[in-house]
């Protein structure tokens, strides 16, 4: 089982510097952050 795509900053704590991006494990490849702080910006 692989961890959600999270962004290095939002693991961190650091959700104000989050640039939205993450890498998925499963595909190897460049994906959207999976936190849940993204989303209330939009």
């Amino acid at each position: 089982m692989y961890p959600m795509p999270y962004s290095p900053d939002c693991a961190a704590g650091k959700y104000r510097a989050r640039s939205g991006d993450a890498w998925n494990y499963t595909t190897d490849e460049p994906t959207d952050c999976a936190c849940g702080c993204h989303k209330e910006d939009q």
